[in-house]
């Protein structure tokens, strides 16, 4: 609305205003003459002097006053206008083709003088009158037979010769492009609302025509001078707005608008050829040069199905992407770049199609062909443009590439498992399409396909859960393979990546993990079938730990990170094995029954051992240090507590429950002067060595039995187990008081100020 504003409130504001009346208060007069009894060369006449007065007049001041002198001769001609309008339409003296010619006549006199005078707004108004001819000159009562559409298609093609003229003369832009837009919209228009098939004879060489002429108009402008804005937007609308015309021409023919595409892609092409030659600016070149591929690429998806085009697609656009980079021209990287999107777009969209039309599934193994196709030449093409020093466009191409090479391994997942597709069978395929990306990635230094690397570990994380909640059968020789593959690649990768520490050690805990767990599983697996399940408990943390005590050195992952191992994975199996043998404590014994040689108690002895064995470089302090040694005290005689007990149980027909144990004299009996003797021999030890902790736990121990004498056996003080218990643990204890007092404390080292 700004140049609106602009024209009422100029400098020559008067003047456009009294013109605007002029031209008003002549129409009105002229339609006014209909309904009065006049003659109608009188009418004619008077309109003629009004033009004739307002055009001597302009001229006469031309050269003194030339707005002032524009804008009365722009006036004159929309007389003119009016008159041949009322000659044809009001007073019916001149037919339809005679109108027409009076009427380019009047546009061509316009025309002459706007290019006499250099005065582009004469131009606009021929222009835009001769536009508008058509229009006003129809009745409602004329029917657009053929014929006469092909006189006003060729009305409408001499008018357009004549702004093509004019804009060649004096490089009126602005006229071409306003030349361009009536002849498009008007041709819409009556598209829209009255084309039969029964114009295509006069419309379509109309159309050709109008392409040609206003396809060379921006050309012979860039050889003259440098292409501005106004030739720029006629270069790139001229051929899609002339192919959307076509189509709506054709009814919607894939295979006529398909030829048609390729049709203006050659006219292109052959521009793009000469413009080249002639060394015009580069934006030019280039344009002529996008309008060829893009018009190319547009007939592809017409003429061939959705995985076709794809294929197409992409070797097109990895030509392009190569002799982009190789020639230098950025047009063909940007274009072979887009082809490359799109051929993984045409992909997807045919999948999507043949699932909305209930048969998804068709020829698989074409789709995943086609999808492993599509992401190598998206791979490809983003390596080639990062070794080239293209990042920008390499970082898409890579990470869209390294996605559709991660669903391609999952297709290949329900391919080779059709029916049995569970989360665990996917690790297979995708261990190894992440393995090509890893050592691609190595060997051409992209570090963008080394952030897929995660992906292995999340998924077999998540394979691991759902097999937890019974997504999977452990021993199937589908899952069996999946996993052994995974940890390989999963090993191989964090032996040869690099990420940052934390993530790396975050890796590394990750994977050891999901390791153990696999194992814990397997092993389970395979026990649970002989009623043994509660053994893997032992073997799987037992051999794990006793795997890396042995290899500490020799693998390269301890070697690496030996704290990250040693308190993230040693140590919580050290922790695991303690609960898994005090556990194995409350667990009845098989019949029959052997202390010691038995499964029961020779799976204790194994995680005793393993939890006695200190070789690893812990970094402890003297207090856990401590600690750990009584905790493994207490814990042996806990153990040979339940051995007790199990061989009573087994001797004796015990009941295995915790009140018939404790109800059981002969259990109780034993169990005291086990006790006593033990607490008995580690207060002698401990105080011929002076080690105070040893005889706190024997004093505890003596303490303990005590209690229990008081608590459970003097209810039973009349059988001789019980008379035995407390005699037994009373003479103990004078013993004990006698040879084995209490150590002293073991003074702390002073420190040299004190010594001094």
């Amino acid at each position: 609305m700004g140049w609106l504003l602009r024209f009422f409130t100029g400098e020559r504001a008067l003047v456009r205003l009294g013109v605007l009346l002029v031209l008003l208060g002549m129409g009105f007069l002229l339609k006014l003459t209909v309904s009065q009894d006049l003659a109608v060369p009188f009418k004619l006449l008077i309109a003629a002097s009004c033009a004739g007065i307002l055009f001597g007049w302009g001229w006469y001041v031309r050269r003194t006053r030339k707005v002032f002198s524009v804008a009365l001769q722009g006036g004159a001609l929309g007389i003119l206008y009016f008159m041949v309008y009322a000659s044809s339409v009001l007073y019916g003296i001149l037919s339809f083709t005679v109108g027409l010619l009076l009427w380019l006549l009047v546009g061509l006199i316009g025309g002459i003088l706007a290019l006499r005078q250099n005065a582009q707004v004469l131009a606009v108004v021929s222009v835009v009158g001769g536009f508008l001819a058509a229009i006003v000159m129809r009745t409602g009562n004329l029917s657009l037979t053929p014929d006469l559409m092909g006189l006003v298609f060729m009305y409408y093609t001499l008018l357009n010769a004549g702004i093509v003229w004019l804009s060649f003369l004096k490089l009126w832009r602005y006229l071409n492009v306003m030349g361009y837009l009536f002849t498009f919209l008007i041709a819409s228009l009556w598209g829209v609302l009255e084309y039969t098939p029964q114009y295509d004879s006069v419309a379509q060489p109309f159309l050709i025509v109008f392409f040609l002429m206003y396809t060379l108009t921006p050309l012979v402008h860039a050889l003259r001078r440098n292409s501005g804005r106004a030739d720029y937007s006629l270069l790139l609308s001229v051929p899609v707005l002339t192919l959307v015309q076509q189509a709506a021409l054709l009814g919607g023919s894939r295979t006529g608008v398909a030829v048609s595409s390729l049709t203006i892609a050659l006219v292109q092409y052959g521009l793009y050829l000469y413009t080249r030659s002639r060394s015009l600016t580069p934006l030019v070149v280039e344009t002529y040069q996008t309008l060829t591929i893009g018009f190319a690429v547009l007939a592809v998806p017409l003429l061939t199905s959705a995985r076709t085009t794809s294929a197409i697609w992409t070797l097109a656009g990895v030509l392009l992407v190569v002799f982009g980079v190789r020639g230098r021209n950025r047009v063909r990287r940007v274009w072979g770049t887009v082809l490359l999107y799109l051929s993984l777009g045409a992909l997807l969209m045919g999948w999507i199609s043949g699932w909305i039309s209930g048969v998804p599934g068709q020829q698989p193994y074409m789709v995943l062909s086609s999808l492993i196709w599509t992401s190598i030449a998206l791979l490809f093409a983003g390596v080639f443009l990062q070794q080239n020093n293209f990042a920008g466009l390499a970082r898409g191409l890579l990470i869209t590439g390294g996605i559709s090479w991660i669903v391609a391994a999952i297709d290949v997942a329900f391919l080779l498992y059709p029916g049995q597709m569970v989360f665990s069978t996917i690790l297979l395929p995708l261990s190894l399409f992440l393995l090509v990306l890893h050592v691609v990635a190595r060997q051409y230094q992209v570090q963008t396909l080394s952030r897929f690397d995660p992906v292995l570990p999340v998924w077999a994380a998540l394979s691991a859960l759902m097999g937890f909640l019974g997504d999977e059968r452990p021993l199937d020789r589908e899952t069996l393979p999946a996993w052994a593959i995974y940890f390989v690649v999963q090993y191989y990768f964090l032996l040869t990546s690099r990420w940052s520490v934390q993530t790396e050690k975050l890796l590394h805990l990750v994977t050891t993990y999901l390791l153990f767990g696999r194992l814990m599983v397997l092993v389970g697996a395979l026990l649970d079938a002989r009623d043994l399940g509660i053994y893997t408990w032992v073997l799987v943390p037992l051999g794990f730990y006793w795997g890396h005590v042995l290899f500490w050195n020799r693998l390269p992952y301890t070697r690496k990170y030996p704290d990250l191992y040693r308190d993230g994975v040693m140590l919580p199996l050290q922790l695991l094995q303690a609960g898994v043998f005090l556990f194995l404590m409350i667990q009845p014994p098989g019949l029959p029954y052997l202390p010691f040689l038995n499964l029961l108690e020779g799976a204790q002895v194994a995680l005793y051992v393993t939890l006695f064995y200190h070789q690893l470089p812990w970094n402890t302090t003297p207090a856990s240090r401590r600690f750990r040694r009584n905790a493994l005290i207490l814990g042996g005689v806990l153990g040979v507590s339940g051995m007790i007990v199990r061989f009573m149980h087994a001797q004796f027909g015990v009941p295995w429950d915790f009140g018939n144990i404790v109800d059981h004299n002969n259990t109780q009996t034993v169990l005291s002067i086990f006790w006593s003797i033990t607490a008995l021999i580690f207060t002698v030890y401990a105080n011929r060595s002076r080690d105070r902790d040893l005889w706190t736990i024997g004093a505890g121990i003596l303490v303990f039995v005590v209690v229990k004498l008081f608590i459970l056996d003097l209810s039973g003080s009349d059988t001789w187990a019980r008379v035995i218990s407390f005699l037994g643990v009373g003479l103990l204890l004078l013993f004990m008081g006698f040879v084995a007092p209490v150590p002293p404390r073991k003074e702390e080292p002073h420190s040299k100020e004190e010594q001094t």
